[in-house]
């Protein structure tokens, strides 16, 4: 015998052609491959630990290869403030770094960084919003960082912004890019009417977190993340920065509620209320301020559902059939708004639409139904004490359940609340 092995059914030998084959019982083992191959790691070693506490609580340490951020605001909070002190610092910590602008020219660049005292400044800056060149500078000095101001002015050669279609496809390339070179991408995004993130749903789903930055009732610039889109960390963190001359300072949480950010004893569209925050309840503040599409008569909850504000304005107008405005409505800390915040919602949109100002240390705890009546919300007894606790001396709140002791001001309905504090007769 030959020993060589044939296919069945084989009437040859197919290496010496000798027709004399032997079944064989049990195939020959085959020979394992212990070849060592390289599995690729991730990127878990934290390469940009930020110059901010906060920043880094959000990110878990700091920022890693591939990761991506999207930074939205809307016009003149901070975003290029923010990104070109970020830029400078991760460059004088030895990382490469560009800065591309692609709505600021180079001059405007420079006059702004001279202005922030950014002395020495260490990372590259240029002006340009070809994406394929952009592409190209990746691709051959493979950075660490790029910074992208903003995402809206790329194009792909053709002086025009880019479609939606477009947005998605420079996304998922700098998406590629980030994987293929371990670049960490750091683009702005302006925003919409609804104070959401400009473009196609899809180009949000390309980046690993995405901050909004936004301006307080003290001028403060508040950074969080309320679409609950970050894979870098806890998505119930903010950063608080105080704007300067020379940028952004951190400035820590105040821990008593909001109360000692109004410089006023009442303030016009701004109503407290009680809700659940960082695995405590805290206190929040609703802020009311005119729609930029100020005659389409709708209200806009950031962080909230289209349902949500139609029924608060049907509530609305309910209470006053005459009521027609356009207002966007933001939590100053929560992310989600619910409906736990309806009488807050629509006391401070009252107070708007009157021009009548609320105690600062007044707070508004209730659902309300589409008639305008006041609904118990979840824990309301330890909600209020936290209130209290927080400093804030009246609270209004629905009708007790049960035989408990009510620690709040009970009323019926939003009118009887609106009444109380002489913001409509």
């Amino acid at each position: 015998m030959c020993k060589n092995i044939a296919d069945a059914y084989a009437v040859k030998c197919p290496v010496c052609h000798v027709g004399t084959l032997t079944e064989l019982k049990e195939p020959p083992a085959l020979k394992a491959d212990t070849t060592a191959k390289e599995v690729p790691k991730p990127h878990k070693r934290i390469v940009y630990n930020f110059c901010y506490k906060k920043l880094n609580d959000m990110t878990e340490g700091g920022l890693r290869r591939t990761n991506m951020v999207a930074l939205t605001a809307a016009p003149g909070v901070g975003k290029s403030t923010l990104l070109l002190q970020l830029a400078d610092d991760a460059a004088k910590k030895g990382l490469s770094v560009i800065f591309v602008s692609a709505e600021m020219a180079l001059d405007q660049v420079g006059d702004m960084i001279s202005r922030l005292g950014l002395d020495d400044f260490k990372a590259e800056v240029i002006d340009e919003s070809d994406f394929s060149k952009i592409k190209q500078l990746v691709r051959s000095r493979r950075p660490d960082i790029v910074i992208i101001d903003s995402l809206q002015e790329l194009h792909d050669g053709i002086y025009r912004r880019p479609s939606h279609v477009q947005q998605n496809d420079h996304t998922a390339e700098l998406h590629i890019m980030a994987k293929t070179y371990g670049t960490i991408f750091i683009a702005v995004s302006q925003v919409n009417r609804d104070l959401r993130m400009s473009g196609p749903e899809g180009t949000q789903h390309g980046f690993d977190a995405i901050w909004v930055m936004r301006r307080g009732f003290n001028n403060e610039v508040i950074l969080s993340t309320p679409t609950k889109k970050n894979r870098l960390g806890p998505d119930d963190l903010r950063a608080v920065f105080c704007m300067t001359e020379r940028g952004l300072v951190e400035k820590p949480e105040i821990e008593t509620g909001f109360l000692l950010r109004h410089d006023a004893k009442s303030v016009v569209g701004v109503a407290a209320f009680p809700s659940y925050f960082d695995g405590d309840y805290s206190v929040d503040e609703i802020s009311v301020v005119p729609s930029a599409q100020g005659r389409d008569n709708r209200l806009r909850i950031v962080g909230g559902s289209t349902a949500h504000a139609d029924f608060l304005l049907a509530v609305m107008r309910k209470i006053d059939s005459t009521f027609s405005a356009s207002f966007v409505i933001s939590a100053n800390r929560t992310g989600k708004i619910t409906r736990s915040a309806d009488l807050g919602i629509l006391v401070a949109i009252a107070s708007k639409y009157y021009t009548r100002p609320i105690a600062v240390d007044t707070a508004f705890m209730a659902e309300v139904d589409a008639d305008g009546s006041l609904l118990p919300t979840i824990d309301m007894h330890e909600q209020a004490k936290r209130a209290f606790d927080q400093g804030y001396n009246n609270l209004y709140g629905p009708r007790r359940i049960g035989s408990d002791e009510p620690n709040w001001t009970e009323k019926k309905s939003v009118m009887d609340v609106l009444e109380a504090l002489g913001i409509k007769d």
